[in-house]
């Protein structure tokens, strides 16, 4: 990737001048008659065959494809760079994060703008002398990508063990370095997930290994550093399942946790006897998630058990019956509960109303609560490092789509604020030039969809303003209106940036989901069309002034919507888009596909299967004119497979009627998230919006 991006932005021109297979004629993959049948229903799919990853003619189309996309973006080579230097310039030439306490240290990153990767330190507590633990930038040269993850320290604070995966799959080497004199051991632990954990002996860890062939969480192994031995604990056989290990924030015990969509269930072992067995504490139940949390001196469980936007229950630790779990805060109609942060003295509640975040503190003693004020409305809030059990400060962040990172610390004793520090964003920028706010759009069945839209001051209602609108709208994940800097050069070029919390999230609580997923999925693609029509009707911008953005279940949102409506749209940007729906979820070989069926539904259901078929958008490809696109896919990525996009774009030049743009790059180094770094990054997604603003032609 370091290559393609280094020759595309250095050297296109000299390309263009003295390469003869210059051209602006699109490749045209090779059709291969291919029928699927299922519930007595037949398919062709000429472009099967692309998921034949060793195929050589497969990896010549794709090479051709990522040629083809150079050649076409080379009129806007300059355009790509001058985007990419302003997002650049936002990053800082250097930055300190806030340094946070946990045990005997302080700990930060430090940032500087030409490095990749953050360099981390620490320094005793009370004592400026900050020693560098580890910097990925040296120990990522040899590599395309490099993807560092779940570092850990030691409970006696003399190791750091971290994770580092090189080729974007997501199968990581365990690393455990010697904080004292350096030296870094390259475990047997290879070929794993990104999670694991120390117990409190500092020689035993435990961590998770993924099927092969699935990738999905399945097994737990217990692991000595002085004997070298493997021992499995846990081996969920269920394949909807997925494990998880959590060591609790009073670092006493060491959760392992089943989960499925709607249903899990939790062992628990004292991280200071790690080779016991470990302990149920409530089996799994159809319907029933739960969440455990240490409570220091009793278990806190955030449970759906009668609740369907969750309550939070207490019980002892030597009697996990269900039937003696006592309530703390009961479940509200209105309000989901989405996790807390215990202490000592205080629980935390992080709850959303109407879509929008807030605080509440809990006083364990007597009962009292108290919601935190925001300084800035609507609020993105984030709780941040808070691993001191014994503390009465809480510190969490704010941001909105104009606001950067704001840091504050709050005493839920004495209820007073105090701002710590708010991130720096390059030297020129200021958020009072901008405005963010929030509608709600009214859906064609009746309910109010919360959009978060940021634009530059001075802005004009005339119709005439290119929107970009995001979202994703899948798994119940919330996508917050928080700040990204990148989307500041659409700003300044006279963009509306819209965030659509189309339901499929659970901004609204938990109905938002059930209202967004299996078969009520096209609710999803219908609310991201009625939010365009609503800013259409505003005068926010007009059909053919609008561009959809969405990453992989946003990727097939936007994919179905450009099946649906594409008379709405100028451009589609799609990354790494899950457009292969209906085929895909026929295959239980792929990764992933079985614990898939909770969200869009199993279909060797024909109920399912109808369903899925009727808005996938590579099988509603139909004959007409489409928006001009860019799509990307990663080679390596193992949540969608590199030969969906590859498939929906190769598809698409068959049966498209017009001669608007349709671009396809496959990262040949990456997997799902793209290129590793944070520039290598920026790259990619300067690109993408250089693509967007080169279609405005009045912006040019």
């Amino acid at each position: 990737m370091k290559n393609f991006w280094s020759i595309f932005i250095l050297f296109s021109s000299l390309f263009v001048a003295f390469n003869p297979l210059y051209s602006q004629v699109p490749p045209v993959a090779e059709q291969k008659r291919r029928a699927l049948s299922h519930h007595g229903d037949e398919r062709i799919d000429n472009f099967y065959w692309l998921r034949e990853k060793d195929n050589p003619e497969v990896l010549e189309y794709l090479r051709k494809e990522n040629h083809y996309t150079q050649e076409a973006m080379i009129p806007h080579k300059k355009l790509h760079e001058t985007i990419l230097s302003e997002m650049v310039s936002r990053l800082g030439k250097q930055e300190d994060s806030l340094p946070y306490k946990r045990g005997n240290y302080e700990y930060f990153k430090k940032y500087k703008s030409d490095l990749e990767y953050p360099i981390y330190f620490r320094s005793p507590i009370g004592k400026n002398s900050p020693k560098e633990i580890l910097n990925p930038n040296v120990i990522s040269k040899e590599h395309s990508f490099f993807n560092l993850a779940s570092m850990r320290i030691s409970p006696d604070e003399k190791y750091l063990a971290y994770a580092v995966d090189i080729q974007g799959r997501n199968f990581f080497t365990l690393f455990i370095k010697n904080l004292k004199s350096g030296t870094v051991i390259k475990t047997e632990i290879k070929d794993i997930a990104e999670n694991f954990e120390w117990a409190n002996d500092n020689e035993t860890l435990f961590y998770t290994k993924q099927d092969p062939e699935t990738l999905r969480w399945d097994k737990i192994f217990r692991y000595s550093l002085k004997s070298k031995k493997h021992e499995l604990i846990i081996d969920e056989s269920d394949e909807k399942y997925w494990v998880n290990i959590r060591k609790s924030k009073t670092n006493s015990f060491i959760f392992f946790e089943s989960e499925a969509t709607l249903t899990s269930e939790t062992y628990f072992i004292d991280a200071n006897t790690p080779k016991t067995k470990p302990v149920l504490l409530s089996e799994r139940s159809e319907g029933h998630f739960y969440t455990v949390f240490d409570g220091g001196d009793r278990f806190l469980i955030k449970t759906n058990l009668k609740a369907e936007n969750y309550r939070l229950m207490e019980l002892d630790f030597n009697n996990a019956s269900i039937k003696s779990w006592k309530e703390v805060m009961p479940h509200r109609e209105d309000v989901l509960l989405e996790t807390i942060e215990q202490f000592k003295e205080y629980i935390v509640f992080k709850e959303r109303k109407n879509g929008l975040v807030s605080y509440r503190v809990y006083n364990r003693k007597n009962g009292e609560q108290k919601v935190i004020p925001f300084t800035v409305n609507p609020a993105t809030p984030y709780i941040l490092e808070n691993y001191d059990f014994e503390s009465r400060k809480l510190r969490f962040s704010v941001e909105s789509l104009s606001l950067p990172e704001t840091i504050y610390e709050y005493d839920m004793g004495s209820e007073k604020q105090v701002l710590l520090k708010q991130k720096k964003i390059g030297t020129n920028f200021n958020s009072n030039d901008y405005v963010s706010t929030r509608l709600f759009a009214l859906s064609r069945d009746g309910v109010n969809i919360p959009v978060s839209i940021v634009y530059k001051k001075g802005l004009n209602r005339n119709g005439l303003n290119p929107v970009l609108i995001y979202a994703y709208g899948a798994y119940g994940d919330n996508v917050n209106p928080y700040f990204e800097q990148e989307i500041f050069s659409l700003l300044d070029r006279g963009f509306v940036y819209a965030v659509a919390n189309v339901r499929g999230g659970s901004e609204m609580g938990q109905y938002w989901y059930d209202n967004g997923k299996m078969l009520n999925k096209k609710n999803t693609f219908y609310d991201f069309i009625d939010v365009t029509e609503y800013l259409i009707k505003e005068k926010y911008t007009s059909p053919k002034k609008v561009y959809a953005w969405g990453m992989s279940a946003g990727g097939l949102l936007v994919g179905a919507v450009a099946n649906m409506r594409p008379d709405l749209y100028n451009g589609i940007y799609a990354q790494v888009p899950f457009v292969d729906t209906l085929t895909t979820m026929l295959d239980p070989s792929i990764p992933l596909t079985i614990g898939e069926y909770d969200e869009w539904g199993n279909p060797e259901d024909k109920v399912y299967y109808d369903y899925i078929k009727s808005y996938s958008p590579y099988d509603n490809i139909v004959s007409q004119e489409y928006p001009h696109m860019f799509v990307t896919g990663g080679f390596y990525d193992s949540q969608v497979q590199y030969w969906e996009p590859a498939k929906w774009v190769a598809k698409l030049r068959t049966l498209k009627t017009d001669n608007n743009l349709l671009l396809l790059h496959t990262d040949m180094n990456a997997g799902h998230g793209g290129a590793s770094g944070r520039v290598e990054s920026l790259k990619q997604l300067s690109f993408g919006f250089s693509f967007l603003v080169s279609l405005e032609k009045d912006l040019l």
